[in-house]
Formats: C-alpha cells, sequence, structure tokens
C-alpha cells in the first residue's frame, strides 16, 4: 500500500510535465546523482543534483541504439546502465558503467524477446547483474575483475511444450524481467506471458547468491517496485521530484510544487569533454550453452529425394515467399542465393514467419531432419528453430524438437517420431527473418 501510495503522488506531481514521455529517469537512493535517457538517443546523462541548481558530470554514448530505456543507478550512485536494443545481431543488451573507469561492461539478454522491453537489474555495488530474457534467468557475479555466472533458471528447457509457434511473428514464449529493491539482497523475477496473450505471470524472489526461492518475501510488491522503476519521465526521491518533458528540460521541485531548478539536458551532449576516449574498453558478458542441435550428419534414406515425401514452403502472404520449394530438396547444399521471404518495400526483412512442411504419401517413422544454411550467408543463420509433428489423432500441431543456441550451418534434429504423416520446420531469427536455407533432408 505504501508503494502504490507514491505511485499516486508521482503521477500527480508529474502531470504538468508527463508529455516527455520518451524520456526515462532514475534517482540514486543514496547520493545525489540521477541520469537522463531519451529512447532511440543514443546518450546517457548522469546530473548531479546540488540543490538550488544541477550539473552533467558524465555523458555516455551507445552506438548502434535503436532503442534504449530501463535506466539503472546504484544508491551510492557509482554504477549506472541502462537497457539498448541494438546489434548486431538486433537484441537487448545491458550497458553498465562506473565512476572512475572508461569500461563499458555489456550484459545480453538471456534469449531475446523481440516485442517486449527486458528489465535488468543490478545490485547496490554493481557486482551483481541478473540478465533476464526468454530463456530464463542467468545472474552473473563479478570477482576481482571478471564476471563469472553464479546461477541460472534455465526455462528453455522447456520449450519443447510450447506448440503454437507459427505464423504472425508474435513471441509465443514466456520471458521474465528482474528488479532489486535497493540495498536487497534478494531479486524479484516477473514472469510474462507469451506477447500474444500479454498477460503477466507469478513474481517470485530469490536470493541473489545462489538463486534459491524465498517464500516469504512480498512478491505483490515487486510489481509495484518495478512499475516505480519504469515510471518514465518523472521520479521522486524524499521530498523531491524530477521531471522531464518533450522539449527536453529537467525540473526538479518539492512536494508543494515549488521549483528548485531546471536542466537542459540538452545542452552539452555535443561537448567534448565528454567524448568517449578512442581506448576505451568494451567487454561483453553473455551466457553460453550447447546447441541442442549435432553438426553430425547421418546416414540412411532421405525420404525427401527418394519421392516417398514432398515440401512446400507457408506463410500468411504466399506472395511474399522468394524461393521455389524445389531448391531445398535438389541435394545442393549452398545453391540458395535468394532470401526466403520477399524484402518489403523499404528493402527490410519482413517479420512474416515462414516455415517449410513436409507432407508423407504414407505415416512413416521419422529418425532425424537434417537442414543445410548458405555458407555464404553465416550472418543470417537461424538462431532458434521449432520441428513439429501433425497429430492426427489430437488434429494438433505438436512441438517435438527445438534449435536452440545454434551456431554452425549444419544442424541435425533427433526427433525419432512414430508413424508421421506431416512435418513443420520453423526457423527463427532475432531482428528480422531472413534465410538461405539451401538444404533439409528427413530420415
Amino acid at each position: 500500500m505504501r508503494i502504490l501510495k507514491l505511485l499516486a503522488g508521482i503521477v500527480a506531481s508529474a502531470l504538468p510535465t508527463l508529455c516527455g514521455a520518451e524520456f526515462s529517469i532514475a534517482v540514486s537512493s543514496g547520493s545525489s546523482r540521477l541520469i537522463v535517457v531519451r529512447d532511440q538517443i543514443p546518450h546517457i546523462v548522469v546530473v548531479n543534483d546540488i540543490g538550488d541548481h544541477a550539473e552533467i558530470v558524465r555523458i555516455e554514448n551507445v552506438v548502434n541504439a535503436s532503442s534504449i530505456h530501463s535506466p539503472f543507478i546504484s544508491s551510492d550512485g557509482k554504477h549506472f546502465g541502462v537497457v539498448v536494443r541494438s546489434g548486431p545481431p538486433l537484441m537487448e543488451r545491458f550497458y553498465l558503467f562506473e565512476d572512475g573507469t572508461r569500461t563499458t561492461e555489456i550484459f545480453a539478454a538471456f534469449g531475446d524477446s523481440e516485442q517486449t522491453n527486458l528489465k535488468f537489474a543490478v545490485n547496490n555495488n554493481g557486482k551483481s547483474v541478473v540478465t533476464p530474457g526468454r530463456y530464463g534467468v542467468v545472474c552473473w557475479k563479478k570477482f576481482v575483475d571478471e564476471w563469472k555466472e553464479s546461477w541460472a533458471l534455465d526455462e528453455w528447457k522447456k520449450f519443447q511444450q510450447a506448440d503454437a509457434m507459427v505464423a504472425d511473428g508474435t513471441n509465443r514464449i514466456q520471458s521474465f524481467n528482474a528488479f532489486i529493491p535497493p540495498g536487497a539482497n534478494y531479486v524479484f523475477l516477473l514472469k510474462n506471458g507469451p506477447s500474444n496473450v500479454n498477460q503477466r505471470g507469478d513474481s517470485t524472489a530469490h536470493d541473489l547468491s545462489d538463486g534459491t526461492v524465498r517464500p516469504n518475501a512480498n512478491a505483490a510488491e515487486a510489481d509495484a517496485l518495478n512499475a516505480l522503476r519504469d515510471s518514465s519521465a518523472v521520479a521522486v526521491k524524499g521530498n523531491r521530484t524530477y521531471s522531464i518533458g518533450k522539449d527536453g528540460t529537467l525540473k526538479c521541485a518539492d512536494v508543494e510544487g515549488e521549483l528548485a531548478w531546471t536542466l537542459d539536458y540538452k545542452a552539452t551532449l555535443n561537448d567534448p569533454r565528454f567524448a568517449k576516449p578512442k581506448d576505451a574498453e568494451v567487454v561483453v558478458i553473455k551466457a553460453s550453452r550447447p546447441p541442442t542441435a549435432s553438426r553430425k550428419v547421418p546416414s540412411g534414406e532421405n525420404l525427401l529425394r527418394t519421392g516417398n515425401a514432398t515440401l512446400t514452403l507457408h506463410t500468411l502472404h504466399a506472395e511474399n515467399i522468394g524461393i521455389e520449394a524445389e531448391s531445398l530438396v535438389n541435394g545442393k547444399f549452398d545453391d540458395v542465393e535468394t532470401a526466403w521471404l520477399k524484402p518489403n518495400e523499404s528493402g527490410a526483412a519482413t517479420s512474416e514467419q515462414i516455415f517449410a512442411e513436409i507432407t508423407f504419401k504414407e505415416p512413416r517413422d521419422v529418425q532425424t531432419m537434417t537442414v543445410y544454411e548458405n555458407n555464404s550467408h553465416p550472418e543470417t543463420w537461424p538462431s532458434e528453430s521449432w520441428i513439429q509433428i501433425f497429430d492426427n489423432e489430437s488434429q494438433k500441431w505438436k512441438t517435438i524438437a527445438c534449435g536452440l543456441f545454434l551456431i554452425g550451418p549444419v544442424n541435425t534434429y533427433r526427433l525419432n517420431a512414430k508413424s508421421v504423416s506431416k512435418i513443420r520446420y520453423m526457423p527463427w531469427n532475432s531482428g528480422g527473418r531472413i534465410f538461405y536455407t539451401s538444404e533439409i533432408e528427413v530420415r
């Protein structure tokens, strides 16, 4: 209730300036610092509240950013960061900075969630970072100068239970967000429903040291705390309210509405004192898991080459298909030089989902499927794939294999499926689905 009342106070005090919704503000609970970011503008501005005025003390530039959100600053003001959607490959990353160093530490999401802004979490001393995503959650801890994986929730192991993945480009898999209350030694994990459902799942609290669940934590309050963190262009600390309008004017006022100071955060964005040094170090921290598909090609009869099965390509709009299905069963592994999907009018990849469907002349037992990517286009190799069979009894498609953490041009999936009439193969990439997959085999 205390948190909800505070949120109501924030909204009431912010109404005059809430027009700057593309801005986000985060305030340090134990220092005089705050940070300001603006969506799609690759700057992180660190501001010091001196009382009757303010000054910009640091600016960090983030390259290749298509969006920027969820600013974070530690209670002592020495660590700050922001979530950025950047590439290549296009995905969400958390950029963490520290006073006294020009090093940028970049944490990759644990499985990108294309249509959801992920919320990362950092503890007060900047030594624990929780990276969420579609695959689950990974907690990183810093030992001296090296980040190591401390614990993880590998939600991706349940993906084979997700049976509705086709056609409209939405994420049908749940994703996670994370939030660490100031000074806490635990993290709230908020599970979000699939984007096509747009629902929120349960909140749980986990010990930062080992990830164990803390059943006595007030998970309901996590939603309110997370909403406070996301209060966009408004933030409150004590009896001071910070807000920013569309014109980029940052304002600080007391609870009575008396203006303490204003600051044009854009004024020094081009100041050479804030330019990033050319020798600034960048450290990328990313969870690694072995691919769920094998690179070994099995022996045996290829049912697509012997006439026992036929392959067709499908999508919502058939006119968008860019290749002939016959090119995927001709025994040539690098011959596809046209993308599976035609680009849109601007030349960019469409987000439409395309898949290959294999139909057997009569039900067959299928042991494996092998998919070959074009070696000339490694940037288009799928990051994920889904294989489904049609269940004749229930008249529904059922997922039987997932390709995750894919890294190579050849992927073999062990299916061990009995009396199969139809199979679907669905390649999946983050940030655009351009495929030059050249051959598919089933045995």
